[in-house]
């Protein structure tokens, strides 16, 4: 792999399909359902992210589920092996043409192979790229357990992001930091970190309030663990 690609993404999925996915590795979901009805994503790929995992992860929690993020050091795997998610190339395109993104989703979807030399612009662009086929459990670091019950607060807010480069554009860094958080290697919540910059437009009161809120979400490890692997 590209040296200036050795770093590390994650898969976020839920605790019920962790224990085989800790076992047998990341698969593509083939002919199982996808969590996406509307833009159902490749079979034949693991979706992986810089900066996203949380929000997948809430999105396909079951009731009896919580949330799980994976770990993957990607630095072993083969650079051939990796492609652009395909609504970056779609968004792309549809800006270019002047087309609905639903009107290109399916054939630049099916047509993904030739545009897999844009994988790494998918990556530091939008933050999301995707894998043919496994990934084995020997390319995994850690992983993270979020019981949603316990911290509500984190997974409303995990739900924010507009999956797009301009979002990648202004909010990479806070999404980074909300990863680096869960995995013990920050100690304040990016929340907390906006308002003590003043990087929020919250008025006054409002902003004592979310201080004192989120001080208070960013002491706590309640609901959260962490595993190495």
């Amino acid at each position: 792999m590209n040296p200036k690609f050795q770093m590390l993404l994650f898969h976020g999925t839920s605790t019920l399909g962790l224990p085989k996915i800790l076992k047998q590795g990341l698969k593509p979901r083939r002919g199982n359902k996808s969590n996406w009805e509307l833009a159902e994503s490749r079979p034949d790929m693991v979706y992986l992210t810089t900066v996203y995992p949380l929000y997948f992860a809430a999105c396909c929690i079951e009731k009896r589920g919580r949330l799980a993020v994976v770990e993957i050091d990607v630095s072993k795997l083969d650079d051939k092996n990796f492609y652009p998610d395909e609504d970056f190339i779609a968004q792309a395109i549809a800006r270019q043409e002047h087309k609905s993104l639903m009107e290109i989703h399916a054939e630049i979807k099916n047509d993904l192979e030739g545009y897999q030399q844009y994988w790494n612009l998918s990556l530091t662009t939008m933050g999301i790229c995707c894998h043919r086929g496994p990934i084995t459990p020997d390319h995994f670091t850690r992983y993270a357990v979020i019981d949603q019950h316990k911290r509500p607060a984190l997974v409303f807010d995990m739900m924010s992001p507009s999956i797009t480069s301009v979002n990648y554009r202004l909010r990479a860094e806070y999404y980074r930091n909300f990863i680096k958080w869960v995995m013990g290697d920050l100690e304040e919540l990016p929340q907390l970190i906006e308002i003590k910059t003043n990087r929020t437009w919250l008025p006054k009161q409002m902003k004592i309030k979310a201080l004192d809120h989120w001080e208070k979400e960013s002491a706590s490890r309640e609901g959260i663990e962490v595993f190495k692997l």
